[in-house]
């Protein structure tokens, strides 16, 4: 067996690492893969897991004759149990679809070395390598017409690196300079940058106060570089500023006056422990207004999806329950917190019973919220008294829009978004394995992207699509009962919320928003479990409901 490794971005500060590549094994998929720290002596320190599978488009274009080149990236953020040594290896541990064969790949020394004790010449080299492997990759995508795909690219890890260390004290000065208005407000909002609905958020909520002439702080974390960054934007310009760690920022911010301070989420940020902390801090010495906004549920546990280690909700079990999963939990960011359940609800405690405002956006999440904070064994409840307010999103991109349904002679079941693990890529994969396993004639259409692999028979992608053509899209694809199959309860779910403004019939599990909006939808179906086959009944059941016929079996 001779398998093609590309290790495209690989960044170590301290015990994190930053990893993204992708690996192509003849007749093989890459089901599970560890970035692995062995000592001198080839034993086993620790590791973390990474996401494997991923699609790389650009990758497929180009090695078209490998079975699986299409999920062959993989990618991953996390820590290990100590900074590596001189000494020591990092192998890329992998475990193939068939369960059975594995492969390895140690980490080339001189993409090592030069991160354990870097001189200014050693980082010029790696910023140059790094550079040649954006342009390799860049002249991959141009040529087989992915311009989409290379923007986004190079606007993620170029365009949105820091740009300039934070100074020691940022002065009202330095705002005007950029764009700000002298009598406008400033704002600092916390949030991750890997885009979604969070990011969507954040940027629709300063839009009226960079028209204003407000400064914007968002105080963010560039996975690229490791960088902690705190991102400066006016109505005219933006200015991104490194920082070595969060408490620069509280004499970086001394000398003006914030008015608001919004958590938005601080997940992949790499010290999280010290974000409650800090947004105390700055409400305290600013007299801002603190707001707390549940897009997530990282104020409760770091897996922020609530996904257990066996890859379903937990459903918030007992503290000892939970810090025995955290441990062994591969799912979000989980390897980058230190401590337990226990101590990571003592430090966001304070920061919900303090805010001025906690919004969320579904009364699901308020109960989740609860759930996790009002038992709290030491007799502490974190929300006594705490209002906490609940504003569904808007979607009103979509007002007006219709879909015609092009056939319901036979089940097309729908599903729309970017389907990774915690959006139900699992559910997907299976439903389709029951479909091929019965034999019957339904597809799956896919208006998005699905990250794992499947039959093209039965599964067909239409890649990324634009929200204003999404009734087009799904019309176009024949689908007639849509499914929304996310394992976690989302916190608002807008792709539930679209479909729901489109009146297609609506299918998901009983977790969360989805079900909480989906149970009272006229042509919804709330499922009764996620078991393939049970999810293929119900759907059937549902398209005769729909539509008035029994469908071909």
């Amino acid at each position: 067996m001779r398998e093609i490794w590309q290790l495209e971005e690989f960044q170590l500060r301290d015990r994190r690492v930053f990893i993204n590549g992708w690996c192509l094994i003849p007749g093989q998929a890459l089901e599970k893969l560890e970035l692995q720290l062995l000592d001198a002596n080839g034993n086993l320190v620790g590791g973390f897991s990474l996401s494997a599978g991923n699609p790389r488009p650009d990758v497929h274009q180009a090695y078209q004759q490998y079975q699986h080149s299409l999920y062959a990236g993989f990618a991953g953020v996390g820590a290990l149990p100590r900074q590596p040594g001189h000494d020591d290896k990092l192998v890329l541990s992998g475990i193939l679809a068939d369960g059975q064969d594995m492969v390895e790949y140690a980490i080339p020394i001189e993409r090592l070395q030069p991160l354990l004790s870097p001189s200014a010449l050693q980082r010029r080299k790696a910023a140059w390598f790094q550079f040649f492997v954006y342009v390799k990759r860049a002249i991959r995508l141009l040529r087989h017409g992915q311009f989409a795909s290379l923007y986004e690219k190079l606007r993620r890890q170029l365009v949105g690196a820091p740009q300039k260390h934070l100074p020691h004290v940022l002065t009202r000065s330095t705002l005007l300079d950029l764009g700000a208005k002298p009598d406008a407000e400033i704002h600092l909002v916390v949030d991750h940058r890997l885009g979604g609905g969070a990011n969507h958020y954040r940027e629709r909520m300063v839009e009226p106060w960079l028209q204003a002439g407000s400064a914007v702080l968002t105080l963010t974390y560039h996975l690229g570089s490791l960088q902690l960054m705190l991102v400066v934007d006016t109505a005219h310009q933006q200015q991104r500023f490194a920082l070595s760690h969060e408490s620069e920022l509280i004499k970086a911010l001394s000398q003006i006056s914030l008015a608001t301070v919004t958590y938005n989420t601080a997940v992949s940020f790499v010290e999280p422990e010290v974000i409650p902390g800090l947004l105390l801090r700055l409400r305290r010495s600013h007299g801002a207004h603190l707001t707390v906004l549940v897009h997530d549920f990282f104020t409760i546990c770091p897996s922020h999806f609530l996904i257990h280690s066996d890859g379903r909700y937990c459903g918030i079990p007992d503290l000892q329950s939970c810090s025995s999963c955290l441990h062994r939990n591969p799912h979000g960011f989980t390897s980058l917190c230190s401590g337990d359940v226990g101590q990571w609800r003592e430090l966001w405690g304070p920061l919900l019973r303090e805010a001025d405002e906690v919004m969320a956006f579904s009364e699901s999440s308020v109960q989740i919220l609860r759930q996790a904070y009002e038992f709290w064994p030491d007799g502490v409840n974190w929300l006594e008294g705490r209002a906490i307010t609940v504003q569904p999103h808007a979607v009103d991109y979509l007002v007006g829009d219709t879909v015609k349904v092009s056939q319901s002679s036979k089940l097309v079941i729908g599903v729309v978004g970017q389907i990774g693990f915690h959006k139900g890529a699992e559910v997907i994969r299976g439903l389709a394995q029951e479909i091929q396993l019965q034999g019957s004639d339904e597809r799956i259409a896919i208006i998005g992207s699905l990250e794992v692999g499947v039959n093209s028979n039965i599964v067909q992608q239409s890649g990324p699509y634009k929200h204003s053509e999404l009734a087009k899209m799904i019309e176009q694809s024949g689908a007639n009962v849509m499914l929304f199959p996310s394992i976690w309860p989302e916190t608002f779910s807008y792709v539930t919320q679209e479909i729901l403004e489109l009146d297609l019939p609506l299918a998901c599990l009983n977790l969360g928003a989805q079900a909480e909006r989906v149970q009272n939808y006229h042509k919804g179906w709330v499922l009764s479990a996620s078991d393939p086959g049970v999810i293929l009944k119900e759907l059937r059941q549902l398209f005769k409901t729909s539509y008035g016929f029994q469908e071909a079996q």
